[in-house]
Parts: structure tokens; sequence; C-alpha cells
């Protein structure tokens, strides 16, 4: 007889069958009360190994014994020339069937009762506003991201306590904590949360749980450092935060040198990932052991440059600035040192600190030097990436992330690279979604999702974001600041001008705050604050100021209907980024003065993308609101069916793409402007209504100023809506002036 009969006839195929099938039933079941009596998660993996034993078992019974009307025999027992008895079989069969009806019917119950009723907050919980509204629909909801289940291999590091005598020692030992986190960062398998959230835990009453919940983590580590002369002692513990038990704990003494503070860095890392069952790659292995300086002065030098980066404050980021460069003059092949001087340069331009040009002389060579120095590590190609542009830039940004796949401030920079094209206006908030991710407490990262927002027309959702910023915390300057831009989007332009103030009064040092004033005052009409506050500037002993000066001169010279006075106010002037643009600023006010080539010469050196066909794409992406006006520029100098195919190009971008990636598309051009130009006039007058009605009205003057305007002045539509205009300009001087008082 052959094996596969002699196994159906001693029913070994349906004992083993039965059995498969009670064992699944059983485990759906332990699955449900394991939950509900929140049993420990090894419960499930003890019940499964015993019932993959127990099927082996059965198997060998159901071989060697055999079910007989006189009760279970062994099989060489049993006379086999006897005609089979089949009455065992059929009580096999029959129990066989009774497992699956209970099989289906527990998949049944499942289905339609139980997960239904055991997830009522998955089961309810409405889709992102994302996947719920489509492109171009108004948001009445800040966007929130969805839950998701918590990563068993993520860790919150919790600032360590100081255990030593002596208040000095609390720098030294927030250094551990960073350098810790540095080496976490670059584990890809590990979800390491950022120095900036954790360290609001700090002398925390809080328990774990309760922080492991809100940081989004499945591992809390915390720890405690002690310092007396030349040795240290460093406890640690990690703990899972669902039990509340301990997963590994160790304490470290050591002599204080830079190798075995360092040394202790790379164990515990090692050691955690380790614990959290991690594979670390050689490439890993080999950067959480790397000891980035032998001097410990300019290592201390290099943390309280990261501090003064991360708040973001012109006065804190030039005291990073010298200390990255004390750093690197300790210890001139100091790599980190470098990249932070370089990030320091590229980001002080950006709110103030430095011009352009400065930034990028201090900027280059240090990223350059980083990258000499170790090519190998994220910090420099993310120090690189600053300094380059395009495709270079892009594929820095990639490994940078690639090498530091837990540091956030890589997924802000880079999301701040794309945001010179609106089509990957999506890619660069889902890098920020995942900077919020891994530093879910910083300001910073929530404040550049509230950009973003801004940036694609979602202007109440933006609003929302950063008011509930501000609120959490009020004393962070680029959060008050953003504030006044975000309502001023909205057309509450005396209200930023209040915001505009405030943040003032928090960095006193920033251009960023009078800059936005002054364009709302001059949107505003507001002649006699604009004079006040060109008063205060004139008397204000600060280089700065000046630009700032020029640019609210400017402000008072086109109300009062001089051009000329305009232009000679802004030529010449340093620009300001955000505020102004004093090469663009300029071409429009030649254009305002109808004087064609000046205004062109002086676009074509600022934006010479604008002036070769083959460029012209990446121009209109960058620059959307100037496309027509250059268009129309090379019209009246000599250009006419270049300038004409500009305008029609533009036109194009502005009304069948531009709106896929911003909402209130209108809002973010000069969609008016191309239509006047080419004599569509019903069109510009829908687009100023469409203006008007959602209080998008910055620079509205160019109806009054512009000479394609002209052929509109006198038109009752037209006049009916800059009458509406003007009453709304009136209505916001007068609010303005109840702010004040109410002050």
């Amino acid at each position: 007889m052959s094996l596969f009969n002699e196994l159906r006839r001693r029913s070994v195929f349906r004992v083993g069958f039965a059995y498969a099938v009670a064992a699944w039933v059983l485990l759906q079941v332990f699955d449900v009360i394991g939950e509900i009596l929140e049993l420990p998660a090894w419960g499930g993996k003890l019940i499964l190994a015993m019932l993959v034993v127990g099927f082996f078992i059965a198997l060998i019974v159901a071989w060697a014994y055999e079910l007989t009307p006189e009760g279970v025999r062994r099989d060489s027992e049993i006379d086999h020339s006897q005609p089979a008895n089949t009455q065992a079989g059929r009580k096999l069969n029959g129990l066989i069937m009774a497992l699956l009806v209970v099989a289906v019917a527990y998949l049944l119950f499942d289905k339609f009762w139980l997960q239904p009723r055991l997830q009522p907050e998955t089961a309810a919980a409405p889709p992102t506003r994302e996947a719920a509204l489509p492109a171009g629909d108004a948001r009445d909801e800040p966007v929130r991201q969805e839950a998701v289940p918590v990563d068993p291999r993520s860790v919150a590091v919790l600032p360590f306590d100081n255990r030593s005598p002596l208040s000095e020692d609390e720098f030294f030992i927030d250094g551990i904590h960073d350098d810790l986190l540095t080496r976490l960062a670059r584990i890809g398998s590990l979800k390491v949360i950022s120095r900036t959230s954790v360290s609001r835990y700090e002398n925390t009453q809080k328990s774990i749980p309760e922080i492991a919940r809100e940081l989004g983590v499945a591992t809390v580590m915390e720890g405690a450092v002690q310092r007396a002369g030349d040795a240290v002692r460093v406890n640690v513990q990690l703990i899972d935060a669902r039990t509340d038990q301990h997963l590994w704990a160790e304490s470290y003494d050591r002599s204080l040198t830079t190798e075995n503070l360092f040394a202790i860095q790379s164990e515990i890392s090692d050691a955690i990932a380790r614990a959290l069952r991690t594979e670390l790659t050689a490439d890993e292995q080999r950067r959480i052991n790397e000891r980035p300086t032998e001097n410990l002065a300019a290592y201390s030098a290099y943390l309280r440059g990261l501090r003064g980066l991360a708040r973001r404050e012109v006065g804190t980021m030039r005291e990073a600035l010298a200390e990255f460069q004390r750093a690197v003059e300790l210890d001139p092949d100091f790599a980190l040192a470098w990249a932070g001087l370089a990030n320091t340069a590229n980001v002080l331009p950006s709110w103030g600190g430095l011009s352009r040009e400065e930034g990028f002389a201090i900027a280059e060579p240090a990223a350059r030097r980083a990258m000499e120095l170790a090519p190998d590590l994220g910090e420099s190609h993310l120090a690189l990436a600053g300094v380059l542009r395009g495709a270079e830039a892009t594929e820095q940004y990639r490994l940078a992330i690639e090498l530091l796949p837990n540091h956030a401030p890589a997924y802000q920079w880079y999301a701040n690279h794309l945001q010179d094209r609106p089509k990957d206006y999506a890619e660069a908030m889902a890098l920020l979604r995942k900077a919020v991710e891994l530093d879910p407490l910083s300001p910073i990262f929530r404040h550049q999702v509230a950009r973003q927002l801004l940036m694609m027309g979602r202007f109440a959702e933006a609003e929302r974001e950063i008011r509930d910023l501000v609120e959490t915390d009020p004393g962070f300057f680029p959060a008050v600041s953003f504030m006044g831009w975000a309502v001023s989007a909205q057309g509450r332009f005396a209200e930023a001008v209040a915001w505009d103030r405030k943040a003032g009064r928090l960095d006193p040092a920033s251009p960023f705050p009078r800059g936005s004033q002054a364009i709302n005052l001059i949107t505003m009409q507001d002649r006699a604050r604009l004079v006040t506050l060109r008063d205060e500037l004139a008397v204000a002993d600060d280089p700065a100021a000046a630009p700032l000066l020029a640019l609210v001169e400017s402000g008072i010279a086109i109300l009062d209907g001089r051009v000329d006075a305009a232009i000679e106010n802004i030529r010449g002037q340093p620009s300001v980024p955000f505020v102004l643009n004093t090469e663009d600023a300029l071409g429009w006010l030649y254009l305002y003065a109808q004087n064609y080539a000046a205004a062109r010469e002086v676009w074509e050196r600022a934006n010479p993308e604008f002036f070769d066909p083959q460029t012209w794409r990446a121009a209109i992406e960058q620059k959307t609101a100037m496309g027509c006006a250059v268009g129309y520029v090379m019209a009246r100098t000599g250009n006419a069916e270049q300038g004409r195919a500009l305008v029609d190009e533009t036109l194009a971008y502005l009304t069948n793409e531009l709106p896929r990636y911003v909402e209130h598309a209108a809002a973010q051009t000069n969609r008016h402007h191309c239509h006047a130009i080419r004599g569509e006039y019903d069109e510009t007058l829908a687009v100023v209504q469409t203006l008007l009605d959602h209080g998008h009205l910055a620079f509205w003057w160019d109806l009054r100023s512009l000479d394609y305007f002209e052929p509109l002045q006198g038109e009752p539509r037209f006049e009916t809506l800059i009458r509406r205009i003007e009453d709304v300009m009136a209505a916001q001087r007068a609010e303005l002036d109840r702010l004040e008082a109410d002050a």
C-alpha cells in the first residue's frame, strides 16, 4: 500500500484538516479576548507556538491510533483484513463540517458586527480634507493627518536629568543628549523624535505612556548624567510605553574624554537598536561609531551654535554663526561644525540677518569644506544642497535624507527647495508633514506647514494652523510675524498691521515686521501712518532700516502720484527677502511711468529666463505674477510677436494648469493683467471681481496706474469695482483706528 493511501486510511489528513480549522478559530477568539482583556503581546505568540507543536503531535497520534466503536486503539491491534469501519471516518467528517460552519459564522460575525463596534472611531472618522475635497474647493477645517499605527521601532529620548551639583553642567548634559539624537537619526529603520519636541518634557510630571501617546512612539528612553571632575556616569533605561516596563537599562562609568563621551553614545545607540530588534547596516554602524571631533571646546561651541540656529531669531542666529566659526577655528577638521556654519549662513538671509551675497560668501566654502572632510555625512550633503540650485540641489537633498532618515530639518529644507514650482507644492507638503511627524512639537515645522498652506491658496487653513501655534508658543517670533501675512492675504490689512507691530516688539532686529507693515499701509492708502513709520525708520540706528525707509518713501510717493520720486527712492537699494525685491519692484515702477525701455533693461538683468523662449516655462512657474507684464514690455520695445507669445503662454499656464496646484489661483497671479493686455475686458473685470470677493487686494492700485487698464477707466462696472475697493480700504483704516484705541 502506498504512503498516501496509508495516510488516508488512518485519517491523518482528516485529523490534520480538522486541527487546522479548530486552531484558526481559537486564534481568532483569542485575538478578540486578548484585546478586551489587554493581555500582553507575547500571549498570542505563545498560543501560536503551542498550536504548532500540537499539530505535529495530533498527526503522530492519528498515525499510531484509530478511533473504533470499542474506543481508541493502537493501529497495530486492529485487524485490517476485516471491512473498514467507517463510523470513525463519518464522525471525523461531521466534526470537520461543524468546525467549518463555526469558522464561516465567525467570519460573518467579525465583519458585520464585531469590527464596527470594536473600532468606532476608525469607522466613523471622515477622510482627510485632501481626500474629501477636490482641488479648488473652499476649506472649512484645518488639515489633519490621519491616525496611523504606532511604529514599534519608534523612540523618544527624553532630556537627561542632571545629577551633578553644578548648574553649569546642564549644558554639558544637554550636549550628550543632542549627540545621541544625532547618532540615532542616522538609523533608517528607527523613527526617532527630534530634540525640539522631546525637550518640552524636561522636568515633566507626565507619565511615560502619556508622553509616548503625545509624541506617537512605542518606546521612551530616559536617563541621568552625573559629572564629577574628570569622570562621568550615564544611567539610561528604555521603556515600553504600552506596558510601562523596562526593555533595557545600563550604566556607564568612564573618565571624561571625547573618546569616551562619544563611545558611550555609540553604545547606547547600538543597544537601543538591538532592544527594538533593528539590524544596523554596516554603514549605519560605522556612522554611529564616528567621533566628530577630539576637541571638547569646539564641540561645546558647536552645540551652542545648534541652539541658536534652532530659535530662528536674527540675534540668536548671528550668535550661532559666531559659535560655529569658533568651533571650526578650534578644530579645522570638524565637519559637523562646517556644515552648521554653512546652514546658518544659508538661513540668515531669509530672516534679514545677512544679505544674500554675504550669506553665500560664508555658506559656499563652508559647505565645500564639510563635503571635503566628510563626504558620507548627511549633514555635509544638506549643507551643500543649500548653496546649489535645480537638479544638483535636489540630488544632494535626497542623499542627505538617505543618510539622515530621522533628521527633520532635512525634510523641511528639501520642501523649501521645492517651493519654486507650484507643481511640487504637494510633495513639499508631504515632506513637511514628515518633518512634523519626527518633531511634532517643533514650532519651526508647524510654521512651515502654515506657510505652505498659504502658498497653496488655502488661506483659512493657514491662518488656523498658525493661530494655534501662536496660542501654544506666543513668544515664537516667526509665528507671530506670519500671522500678519495670513490675515493680510484675506484682506484684513488693519489686523495684519497689528500683528506686524507685535512681531516687531518680539524681534526688533528683524526687518520683516516693519517691511510687512509698510506694504499693508501702502495697500490701505494710509498715508498718515506711512509718514509716522518713515519718521521712525529715519532715526533708527540700524543699517537694515535703509531699504525699508526707501520702501516707505516710495509708497508715499506713489500715493502722491510722484512715480519718478518712487523710482529714485528704490533705485540702488538692496533687496529684503519676502519684503522687497528691488529689481522687480523697480521694473514695475518704470512700467507705471510708461518707461518701457528702462523696465525691460531692469527685468532683463534680473530675470533673463523671461527673455529666452527656451526657459519661459521655468520663469513663469517661479514668478507667475510677472510673465504677462514682461511680455507687454517686450511688445512695447520692439519684440511684439515674442511678447504676445509670452503673454499667451503665461495666461494658458495661469488658467489651465496652476489651479491644479493652487486654490483661489486668481489670488496668486496677475491674470487680470494678461486679459487686459489682450484686450479681453470682460474677463479682466471677472478676475477683479473674484479678487475683491476673496479679499485679495494687495497692490490693487495697478488698476489706476498701468496703461493697459486705461480702456476700462470710466466703464461703469469697472468704476463700481474701484469704489467698492476704496470703501474696503477706508473700512480697514477705520478698523486700525479702533485697534489702536483698544490697545
